[in-house]
This record gives structure tokens, sequence and C-alpha cells, in this order.
């Protein structure tokens, strides 16, 4: 707990307060309002059972869900030369998640991945899973000892947590609702500029009949048509505004959690198999020496280079 971030702990109390403000609402509403309090009372209660199951679901998410849904194993599921792989690093498992005060030891997974990764995944309630690829456990026992930490980092960062809050809330839920909103905003200023046409029309056409002047009808549908498209402008302006900020604000808190990860695989290991690891995988991935900064925008990892110059800075602190 003591490593948790503080976008964790933001889900986490935002997830306790908010039940316990509708709670509130619930009481004042029977207790101070009794004749419009059972009404309001149902409408709480229901939202509170909405959000009780959403939030339970969310923070006790089944890693081994996440890992099989991406391709990975089990130790159990493995065929036994895999799994015997497994079982000789299950030691340097136990030992950092002693220092990074993980209370239950990670389950370990293995996937078919061809390149040299690993990732975690854990929920709220202490479970966890760190699947490693076939390339990964080929590294030299100091690297994979770093590249265990880092992701014992995550773990202990509830990190896992935080982009499953970020898939499910902000991308599935608060998208679809903007998405919706924005659509129902269209159609009704579609209708509305339809049914100002036809009025133009009509008025134009009695106007040509009669003889009368109407000008002023017509610039008054005219400004109406305009403030309908300029609030169907808006609210795409606003759709896109809120769709960009998110999915860039994710990139780059992801990035960051990936720094901070760094941070303390460094501490529970060493700077050097850090910085090690970090060599290896700008090798393996063939990572431009000199990315070009927009690069780092769409990324979910920050580049080698910047790793490598944050884990040689703590050397030489050393």
């Amino acid at each position: 707990m003591k490593h948790l971030s503080l976008s964790s702990w933001s889900i986490y109390l935002f997830a306790i307060i908010v039940p316990i403000n509708m709670a509130a609402i619930v009481w004042l509403d029977v207790n101070l309002l009794p004749l419009d309090g059972a009404p309001a009372a149902l409408v709480h209660i229901g939202a509170l059972f909405i959000w009780g199951v959403m939030m339970i679901g969310l923070l006790s998410i089944s890693p081994r869900q996440i890992v099989e849904g991406q391709g990975g194993k089990v130790e159990s599921k493995l065929p036994e030369t895999e799994k015997q792989a497994l079982v000789k690093v299950k030691p340097d498992v136990e030992e950092i998640a002693k220092k990074a005060g993980v209370a239950r030891a990670p389950e370990l997974a293995m996937d078919n991945s061809d390149e040299l990764n690993a990732f975690a995944a854990s929920n709220w309630f202490g479970r966890s899973i760190i699947c490693f690829s076939p390339e990964a456990m080929q590294l030299p026992r100091n690297q994979l000892r770093a590249l265990i930490a880092h992701e014992m980092a995550h773990i202990a960062r509830g990190d896992s947590l935080v982009q499953s809050f970020l898939r499910s809330v902000v991308f599935q839920f608060t998208w679809t609702a903007l998405d919706r909103t924005t659509a129902s905003i269209g159609s009704t200023v579609k209708g509305t500029l339809w049914i100002l046409a036809i009025g133009a029309a009509a008025i134009a056409g009695i106007s040509g009949i009669t003889g009368f002047t109407a000008t002023p009808q017509l610039q008054a549908l005219a400004w109406l048509a305009g403030a309908a498209i300029g609030i169907a402008v808006i609210a795409k302006l606003v759709q896109f505004s809120v769709k960009t900020q998110t999915t860039f604000g994710a990139y780059a808190l992801s990035r960051h959690m990936e720094m901070k990860a760094d941070r303390l695989a460094a501490k529970w290991t060493s700077p050097e198999d850090m910085l090690k690891l970090i060599e290896t995988l700008t090798v393996r991935h063939q990572e431009p020496s000199n990315p070009h900064w927009s690069d780092n925008l769409v990324s979910t990892h920050p580049s080698h280079r910047k790793r490598m110059a944050r884990l040689q800075r703590m050397i030489a602190k050393k």
C-alpha cells in the first residue's frame, strides 16, 4: 500500500466517497423531505446500486482474465518445459515482492509473443499476475530480476487499476455518453434546420403571392438556423476536444507510470541492472538513437533514451 500512486488512491477514494455522499442524500431525502423523500430515495438507491456494482467489478477485475485476454497462459496451463522456466524465477519474484511490500506474491504466466516483453495485471484485493514472453525468460538473471522488479512496481503502485478505470469509465462510459449526446444534438439540429427551411420557403411563397415584406421573418429564421448550426459545431468541438485530451492524457499518464516503475525497480534491484535491461530493450526493439519529439506524444512508454538518462542520473547520485 505504501507505494500506491496518487491516481490509484484517487480512484479508491472516489469509489468510497461517492456512495457515502449518495447515502447521505438518501438520508436527507427520507428524514427532511418526507413528502418527496420516497421517490427521491428510490432514485438515489438505484444510482447507488449501479455505482456499487460498477466499482466492485472494477476493483475486483480478474488479473487472470486480463492475461488470458492478451494471449497469456497461467503457470498451471503451460507445458512442462515452460512451467519449469517459471519455477526457476519464483524465488526472485517472492524476494522482490517482499521488498515492494506486496503481501501476496504474483502468479506467473507466459504468452507466445515474439518480442522481449512482460506485463503485470492486478486488482485492489491483492491478486496479481506477471506475464513474460519467452524472449524475456532468456535474459541474464540480473536483467530478468530488473524486469520482474519493474512489473512488481506496477503492481505495488496499482497501475493496473488505474488503466482499468481509464478503459471502463473514461474510454467506454464517458466516450459513449459523449458520442450519444453529440449524435442526439446533431439529429435535433438537422430536424430543426429542415423545419426552418420549410418555414422559410412557406413565408417566401406567401410573400410572393400577397406582396407583403417577409424580410424580418426570414432574418429571424436565418438567425435560428445559424444558432442551431453553432450548437452542432460546438458539440462536435467539445467531443473532439474531450477525446483528444483524454487520449493524450492517458498516454502521458502511462509514460509517467513507466518512469516511476523504473525508479522503484532500480531501488529494489540496482540502477545498473535496470540500465542494462533498457539497453538490451533498445537493441532488441531497434529504437532510433534520436527519436522525433512527436513520437513520444502517442506512445505508452517513454523513449529508451529518456529512461536511460534517468537511470544514469540515479547511478551518478550513488
